[in-house]
């Protein structure tokens, strides 16, 4: 006789079976729903990997946290109907390669029993990873494949949120018959370049197509292997055939390799629409600078959909703050992928694969908490392909990415064609000179010679002018600004005009050389350590010196030229504790007459070393050392050619270097605002010990290399900022010295 505890105990045996087969099913308590996510993490593609996985980390931050955002599962803890339980993500690396990519996506359902599957950017992997899914049950939603054919295999667990090839392609005509309309530009030929995988293939079919449907002729077609090392052949067949725009699908590696070859082989057609890919990875701009300008890609998000939908400004600064780089279209469709597929999990309340693929097929996330200019996300019921979402055209305009299509999304002109290689700059400079002109060989004319190799060298276009007053500078400051890619201001009577002028074109790239313009972005200030330099001219004088007095003639009495003052003092009291310091001012850059004036004064006062620290005003310091047959002290650029007999050293403040650095980081989109302090470690400054009068034996340069070499090592700190004119100034002077000799 059957009892009913018998068939209880059945019932509950099968109840715990059936249970057991849920895979995933969150138990009470259980704090976290497994979420796989496949993406090339290592090889080839490594960089645009971690671009991706930085997308999905950030989704579920978004999702595990809580925040004031109009973003899917973002204004709640965790999954709300799994009692906050959070997303975990468990990552698995395909390397690039579908084999791979196939079994790290039965190790993370068999081993690490994830619930659902994301990835896996290329759409060879995805189409193992699909077969793999749809055999385990496992939904899987890819954010990034684009394969056409990946969504029409009747496939019952995969979904995709990112339109596909077909729409991009078809984007591309239209973006083409558009353009002819409204921007008259002229387009009959075209050459097609796609690699040979999935991907690129089907990319390479549809352009076919639609090239017969709107009438355009290809007169080159080119497949190849992705990762190659040489397209030269490649690319004479396409400056053979002459198309006037090339479009082409191609990985990050493969995409950079083609634009150094074109720019080798001088091959320039009027445009190179590319098909997203490694087109719009980070490090190609990186790799490439300048070179990577006028490139059109078809894109399904840029940063400068900030203007007509504010939420995209603030998620891309979250994620700058985070990763130290804005969202590019592979993280932000990562990011929308991971938020769409969380979102289904929350509606299924439920961690069992068949709820969540059911509330996939459900879903209907609308445009207004998307980041992509998509009209929504909403699956095809038979293809689960997103039926709401389509692309934009972005160009490369000064190394950055806008939106040059629809014309109603556009923030950008579009630049048609684009420029030759002979006839691109690599960037525009331009340069306001503070008033102490470039007849002589000073701090400006430095300057300028760092500007004027960068001419040669890095192919930019050189601007300048020299203020002729200080009032001048603002109207100089702001008749270049917008029309430059930097404007470089020399010293720091520029400093309170620029903090202005900056501010008001937040944009426009500024260094202000031998000055400070605290918190702005768009300013680098370079601060050159003069008293370090400076000190060992003060050494020197006081070795060679035998009044015990040396003196010293400044341009202005402000706090650059009290760098030299303060430096050159320690300088001399270190060697000599009884030295005296003698101190004028001419108060002006470019009066000689009056800087030869007050050093004749000095020498005749007992110096026999003056250090003149005043641009074309310390010439006439050098010809009073002339005339009295004693020894100045150049200042900024080895000036002995002056006075050969007279000038006993000079300090060196490499400008030059410094100019010529930024100027190459503009041309490389690698420039940063900021304070920048150089010194003899940096080899920022220096003195020409080198070419010393003969009355600097040997045994004096060595102490001075000696005493060098203590600064630099933190033995020895020197002030920056004491007036020696005042009493209390001598006296902390003194205490300092006497600690600094202790």
């Amino acid at each position: 006789m059957i009892t009913k505890r018998f068939i209880g105990a059945v019932l509950i045996a099968i109840l715990m079976s059936s249970l057991a087969g849920m895979a995933g099913c969150i138990e009470e308590g259980e704090e976290s729903v497994k979420v796989g996510a496949i993406y090339p993490l290592s090889g080839s593609l490594a960089a645009t990997g971690a671009d991706v996985k930085n997308g999905v980390l950030f989704a579920a931050d978004i999702i595990n946290k809580e925040y004031d955002l109009d973003l899917p599962m973002a204004r709640s803890k965790g999954i709300d109907s799994l009692n906050g339980a959070k997303v975990e993500l468990v990552f698995g690396d395909s390397q690039g390669y579908p084999t791979t990519g196939k079994s790290e996506a039965k190790r993370l359902i068999n081993e690490d029993n994830v619930v659902a599957l994301i990835g896996c950017y290329k759409s060879a992997v995805a189409a193992e990873v699909c077969q793999v899914a749809e055999d385990k049950r496992i939904p899987f939603l890819t954010d990034q494949a684009t394969a056409p054919s990946l969504t029409r295999q009747g496939l019952n667990w995969f979904f995709r949120t990112t339109p596909n090839e077909e729409t991009f392609v078809r984007n591309f005509y239209v973006f083409l018959n558009d353009a002819q309309k409204a921007k008259g530009i002229g387009v009959e030929t075209l050459g097609l370049v796609s690699e040979n995988s999935i991907w690129g293939n089907e990319i390479a079919e549809y352009e076919e197509q639609y090239a017969r449907e709107y009438g355009y002729q290809i007169v080159e077609s080119i497949s190849y292997d992705s990762d190659t090392l040489d397209v030269r052949s490649e690319v004479r067949m396409l400056k053979d055939a002459r198309p006037d725009v090339v479009m082409q699908a191609s990985y990050l590696n493969d995409a950079v390799l083609y634009m150094q070859t074109y720019k080798a082989r001088n091959f320039c057609p009027d445009a190179i629409m590319a098909d997203n890919g490694g087109f719009i990875d980070p490090e190609f701009l990186h790799v490439l600078g300048a070179d990577a300008n006028y490139i059109l890609t078809r894109d399904v998000w840029s940063h400068d959909l900030a203007a007509t939908k504010p939420l995209v400004d603030t998620v891309n600064q979250m994620f700058k703050e985070r990763y130290g780089t804005d969202m590019d279209g592979n993280s932000a469709r990562a990011f929308t992928g991971m938020l769409v597929l969380a979102e289904a999990i929350n509606r299924a309340g439920s961690s069992n694969p068949e709820a969540i693929r059911n509330a996939l097929r459900d879903t209907n996330v609308p445009a207004d908490v998307l980041i992509m200019p998509w009209d929504g996300v909403r699956f095809d019921p038979k293809t689960h392909q997103n039926i709401l979402g389509n692309g934009i055209i972005c160009q490369i305009i000064d190394q950055d990415y806008y939106t040059v299509w629809p014309w109603n999304l556009a923030t950008k002109e579009l630049i048609w064609p684009m420029p030759t290689w002979e006839e691109r700059e690599k960037a525009k400079v331009a340069f306001v000179f503070d008033t102490g002109g470039l007849d002589v060989d000073g701090f400006n004319s430095v300057c300028l010679s760092g500007a004027k190799k960068a001419e040669e060298e890095l192919n930019i276009k050189l601007d300048f002018v020299v203020a002729k007053t200080i009032q001048e500078f603002d109207d100089l400051q702001r008749g270049y600004a917008g029309a430059y890619d930097i404007i470089i201001c020399t010293g720091s009577n520029q400093a309170d005009a620029l903090l202005d002028v900056s501010k008001e074109f937040p944009e426009q790239k500024f260094v202000l050389v031998d000055g400070t313009v605290s918190e702005r972005e768009n300013v680098a200030s370079f601060i050159f350590r003069d008293e370090e330099s400076s000190f060992l001219a003060g050494a020197l004088a006081a070795m060679v010196s035998e009044t015990n007095k040396t003196g010293f003639v400044g341009g202005m009495d402000i706090p650059a030229i009290t760098r030299f003052l303060a430096g050159y003092y320690a300088g001399a009291r270190y060697i000599n504790p009884d030295c005296e310091l003698i101190v004028s001012y001419v108060g002006s850059w470019t009066n000689p007459e009056r800087g030869k004036e007050l050093a004749l004064e000095l020498y005749d006062d007992g110096a026999e070393v003056v250090f003149g620290a005043a641009g074309a005003s310390g010439v006439g310091v050098i010809e009073a050392a002339e005339e009295r047959n004693l020894y100045a002290i150049g200042a900024d650029t080895d000036q002995r050619d002056l006075a050969p007999d007279n000038v006993l050293v000079s300090t060196l403040k490499c400008t030059d270097v410094a100019v010529f650095n930024v100027i190459k980081e503009v041309v490389e989109g690698d420039f940063e605002g900021g304070i920048r302090s150089w010194g003899l470690k940096e080899g920022g400054v220096g003195l020409s010990l080198d070419n010393a009068l003969p009355i600097v034996t040997d045994e004096k340069k060595e102490e001075i290399r000696e005493i060098r070499e203590e600064i630099i090592d933190g033995g020895i700190e020197i002030p920056s900022n004491i007036d020696v004119n005042s009493k209390i100034g001598m006296y902390l002077m003194e205490v300092a010295i006497w600690i600094y000799m202790r």
